[in-house]
């Protein structure tokens, strides 16, 4: 086993906010689980499927980290352990690059998607997602 071998799960929780670009503190989900970890000192660690997931702007994100660490909360990225445990120069650099690469990449696609509904909309009048069972 790795480093965090030996942990268990405390208390499952889902913050589904996470997919919009707020900053951690003020989602339902995240701040019901902070305030579970403020009143169980033995609970230290989030963990997060990745970066983006904890928060996709990249100042929410690097605010959010700092926020947690200097309550002595760690932060884990389940798909690169190291991304927030790293406090050097070079780990914060790589994290900062990282998160401006991903913000990047999800502007193309809201504009490319955007540029494309407004092409059907030329052709066709409308502009309609189907979704299927809805």
């Amino acid at each position: 086993m790795g480093r965090y071998s030996g942990v268990c799960q405390a208390r499952g929780l889902c913050d589904p906010a996470a997919a919009v670009q707020r900053f951690c503190c003020i989602r339902p989900g995240f701040a019901q689980m902070f305030a579970y970890l403020l009143n169980h000192a033995d609970v230290r660690t989030i963990l997060v499927e990745s970066p983006q997931h904890f928060a996709r702007d990249l100042i929410a994100r690097e605010t959010g980290f700092r926020m947690l660490k200097g309550r002595g909360i760690d932060l884990v990225a389940v798909d690169h352990p190291e991304s927030f445990t790293a406090d050097t120069p070079l780990a914060m650099m790589v994290r900062q690059i990282l998160g401006a690469v991903h913000q990047f990449q999800r502007t193309m696609l809201v504009s490319q998607l955007r540029a494309a509904r407004e092409r059907k909309r030329a052709l066709h009048g409308k502009c309609q997602v189907s979704r299927a069972g809805h």
